[in-house]
Parts: structure tokens; sequence; C-alpha cells
């Protein structure tokens, strides 16, 4: 599937042809109809392994040996590593859209990719489970959390595509993939020095006024209430 992939990021989805990739596989049509019914087919193939790739690296980096912050470190790196060895998914691919984003995908493909996608925030919620069973979190609705840490995680892969990521060091978006995930863990760590309710006052100050907590309430998002 490789030169197919290589196919789809060369040219427009629409001028790839079976008969190429048949041809770029040293294997006959009829041979890759035995495998896959269609074009679409192959590309779906693509982005499904990629995204299951993806998954994988996110869960193997879990250890429960390891304290939190280092768990979320190698999670975050984990992301961050697929995103630089998989630019394409930021710049042309996409795991809902055919190249040129004028087709979606199947609704079935669509489907099966969206479950992965929901495996790779499971993988941070079982990490948060366990961290919050043996006391080093507080008490958090995990999985509107782990949706915010994800989310913080693409943030920072699109930012490192709107700098140039071949004209930065990649080391540099590793010390901003840190510093993630140390605002995070002060937010989410138990009675760590002056944070409350998950928000560290200094932060808190440079908010907006209306993001800010009211007197004498508790952030029920984040505390999960």
């Amino acid at each position: 599937m490789a030169i197919a992939k290589e196919m789809f990021l060369s040219r427009p989805y629409t001028q790839v042809v079976i008969d190429e990739i048949a041809l770029a596989a040293d294997m006959s049509k009829a041979t890759l109809y035995k495998y896959f019914r269609s074009k679409l087919d192959i590309y779906s193939a693509i982005i499904l392994e990629d995204a299951q790739q993806l998954v994988d690296r996110i869960e193997a980096a879990f250890d429960p040996q390891q304290d939190v912050g280092s768990n979320l470190r190698a999670m975050a790196h984990a992301y961050m590593s697929f995103f630089f060895e998989h630019p394409e998914y930021f710049q042309k691919l996409s795991w809902f859209y055919l190249p040129g984003r004028d087709r979606h995908l199947s609704p079935a493909v669509a489907k099966d990719v969206n479950r992965r996608m929901e495996s790779a925030r499971a993988a941070i919620v079982k990490c948060l489970d366990h961290f919050m069973r043996i006391g080093q979190l507080r008490h958090l609705d995990a999985k509107p959390t782990a949706d915010v840490i994800y989310s913080q995680w693409c943030g920072l892969a699109y930012l490192a595509l709107a700098r140039g990521t071949p004209h930065k060091p990649r080391s540099d978006y590793g010390k901003l993939t840190d510093m993630a995930c140390q605002l995070q863990l002060e937010g989410m760590m138990s009675g760590a020095g002056e944070v409350t309710d998950g928000v560290d006052p200094r932060v808190e100050s440079s908010m907006p006024k209306a993001l800010r907590k009211p007197a004498g309430k508790s952030r029920e998002l984040v505390r999960g209430r």
C-alpha cells in the first residue's frame, strides 16, 4: 500500500488509476482486485492502517509503572512523532475526505476511522483513570478531559505545520509539547502548589473575565461533578 499512497500524494485522486497501482506493485490487475474492490478501497485501507498506527503508538506509550507526568509526556510525544513522520494527514490527506476535500469517504470507513480515533482518546481516559485511582490526580471527568488533551496535541501539530515543519528543529516542538503537558498536569494534580480548581491563578488572571471562575464557585466541567 505504500506504493499506492505515494501515488495518491503525488497527484489528484481522480488521476490515480488501478492499472498504474497494479503495475507499480508488480502484480496483475486481477490479483489486485482479489484484495481490493476499487481504488476507493485501496485509499480507505491506507487511511485505516495509518489511523491504527497512531492508536497503537498512543496505547503503547502508557506505562502504569511511571508517574502521571511521564505518561502524559510519552503519549503526547507519541502523537507528535506520528505527525512528524506523517505530516501528509495535516497537509493533503484526511481521515474523512478524499484528497481535494471534494468527496467524503464512505460512511462505513468514516465510522471505522471514528472508532479508531475514539480508541486513541480512550487510551488517555485509561491513563487518567489509573492515576485517579492511585491518588496522583484529583477527581476529574476523564472523558472530556481526554478530549481537551487530545485537542491540544492536534493544536501543537497544526502549530508546527503553520510555522513550517521542515524549517524548524523537531526538538523545538518537543519542548513545546513538554510545556503543554506541564500546563495540563498543573491543572490536574491534587493540591499542586497554588493550583485551585485546575487553574493556576497566574494563568486565570490573564484570561478574559467571562472565562474566570466566579468567586466562591467551583469549575463544574473541570472537576467533573
